[in-house]
């Protein structure tokens, strides 16, 4: 398993001293209806502030700040630099895929990003933006040329910009749960928080899994849709297959199910209904498939990533006929009660248009083939005069 970890660094200033930092952090974590306590012991999450003598930057590491969604780092990047008016970066990796920092000061208006390794492959399509950061590093050259490099594991950046940045490379990988291991483990101060009992309810909603993106849909060949909960628990969920062939029945679909970790599958049948803004849609409703509740995101993130492996929901299927519009499968999963948090899929959909998808695709399959030697094993190659 590779690295995982997502923190926050404070750009210190004379004004910012380690308890300012904390402080901030406690508003924003009230805000969030967590509760200061003593000790660990009665914590639901806790919160590391670590400010190296050696290095130009406090970090902030918790599981109430985890960036699976870069958004979320944003919102919290903000909020820290709008309160204290200085430089805050956000860093998170996946499994040493992928890697991406995001600079933010409100006041300078600056929104900087790098990403580092495969992001289109969970997801995450943000082009860098290396010239936010000319004048908020040493020897922007090194810098930027290091962004431009291939890493084995997408952290190694860290390591080869840590004098640019002023962020020694164990500071910039900093976790809760590895910090006793590191040297800046004696810089550490320690917050706890409970959270309110009952302030945490949220509606269901529903989120594709971004390793869903990976693989087009190919005539006869079976395919997958994996998606999460990040609400409550409930029951009963509708499944659509939307596009331009359902009117014309080009395309159909055997072999529909619901998969679930370590359970039987639940067979689904599809049927053909008009919607009310008059597309045509393949329907499967069924009342009783249950959704558990979101994964806590107070948690160790190698058991969140557990957790979130046995929540997790599949549906899965095998499309049949015309291969010009197997790109235009889109697959939508409604959650009964509540349509609104419903999640979608359609694989060329977050790269922007079908020839960036293609593009993108056959760019990561030219590469496995030399690690195969049966290059038949693979998904093929696409072409973009062979679709729609």
């Amino acid at each position: 398993m590779g690295s995982w970890f997502s923190n926050l660094h404070v750009r210190k200033e004379e004004s910012i001293k380690t308890e300012t930092v904390c402080s901030c952090v406690r508003d924003i974590l009230a805000d969030k209806k967590y509760i200061p306590v003593e000790s660990v012991q009665e914590a639901d999450i806790v919160a590391a502030i670590v400010a190296p003598h050696n290095s130009q930057w406090i970090s902030v590491c918790s599981q109430a700040f985890s960036h699976d969604d870069p958004d979320s780092c944003k919102v919290a990047a903000a909020l820290l630099s709008a309160t204290l008016h200085t430089d805050v970066m956000g860093v998170a990796c996946f499994d040493s895929d992928y890697l991406y920092m995001n600079l933010i000061n409100v006041d300078e208006d600056i929104d900087g990003w790098i990403g580092i390794g495969a992001g289109k492959e969970i997801g995450i399509v943000r082009r860098n933006n290396l010239a936010a950061w000319k004048k908020k590093v040493v020897d922007y050259p090194t810098f930027s040329a290091a962004a431009k490099q291939t890493y084995i594991c997408a952290e190694e950046f860290l390591a080869v910009v840590e004098g640019c940045l002023g962020l020694p490379s164990e500071q910039g990988d900093l976790s809760v749960e590895y910090l006793q291991d590191i040297s800046c483990r004696n810089d550490a101060q320690y917050l706890y928080f409970r959270h309110e009992e009952g302030a945490h309810q949220t509606d269901p909603e529903l989120r594709v899994c971004n390793l869903s993106y990976a693989c087009p849909c190919l005539d006869g060949r079976k395919n997958e849709v994996s998606f999460v909960n990040v609400g409550d628990e409930f029951c009963g969920i509708s499944v659509y297959f939307m596009g331009p062939y359902v009117q014309q029945d080009e395309i159909s679909f055997t072999d529909v199910k619901m998969e679930r970790f370590q359970r039987p599958s639940i067979d689904l049948e599809l049927k053909k209904i008009q919607l009310s803004n008059g597309q045509w849609a393949y329907c499967c409703h069924d009342p009783e498939i249950l959704m558990p509740s979101g994964v806590p995101q107070r948690m160790r993130q190698e058991k969140r990533y557990q957790l979130l492996m046995e929540r997790m929901r599949t549906v899965s299927f095998v499309p049949h006929g015309n291969p010009r519009k197997m790109l235009d499968i889109t697959v939508v999963i409604v959650p009964d009660g509540n349509p609104d948090n419903r999640a979608q899929w359609n694989v060329w959909q977050p790269y922007g248009s079908k020839d960036e998808f293609i593009k993108h695709h056959n760019k990561i399959w030219k590469r496995m083939r030399a690690f195969v030697d049966d290059p038949n094993e693979l998904l093929p190659l696409l072409k973009r005069e062979d679709f729609d």
